[in-house]
């Protein structure tokens, strides 16, 4: 069962049609800890995503048993999943299961709100399209961007190895 104030978000999504995406952040380390080689960094700062034809308790397309809380369309990009939590967290399992789907979904987080006095009904929209924590469960958005920062990875262990080799080539000689 829902409480009033995940039904309310979940309204103030669909009606609105805007919810702020959070940064995205990662890091790519090499392969060999040896190599001391700094791993790379990879951060996109989060926006203000349009959401086409928002609709509230959609089945995930790969995983029918799950539920998202709201769905919509992001203009030139795709397919956005959103999970309210208000006392129940995206779950280990299903958040595999939305990562293997390669679906972008994020969790907003709206724990702060739940014994806060007097809200209004301004604040609880701020929270949810702009201001809660959120973090996202499962994207597929990244993924070739973090494939070009692997390979710049395996291109700089690839030159610190030829570079040992012809370091101990001279060494040798």
């Amino acid at each position: 069962s829902m409480t009033m104030l995940h039904e309310y978000a979940q309204q103030i999504v669909r009606d609105r049609g805007v919810i702020q995406l959070p940064d995205f952040e990662a890091s790519v380390y090499p392969r060999n800890p040896k190599n001391n080689v700094e791993p790379l960094e990879f951060n996109r700062t989060g926006y203000l995503a349009n959401l086409l034809n928002p609709s509230l308790e959609k089945n995930y397309p790969t995983e029918r048993k799950l539920i998202a809380d709201v769905h919509g369309v992001e203009p030139e990009v795709g397919d956005l999943y959103v999970e309210i939590r208000v006392h129940n967290e995206v779950n280990d399992e299903k958040q595999a299961a939305l990562r293997k789907a390669g679906l972008d979904v994020i969790q907003v987080d709206l724990r702060s709100l739940v014994d806060e006095p007097g809200l209004t009904k301004e604040q609880i929209q701020e929270a949810v399209v702009f201001r809660a924590t959120r973090e996202w469960i499962s994207q597929r958005r990244f993924e070739n961007d973090l494939l070009s920062v692997r390979q710049q990875m395996r291109e700089l262990e690839l030159q610190l190895a030829s570079e040992r080799r012809s370091t101990r080539l001279v060494q040798e000689e």
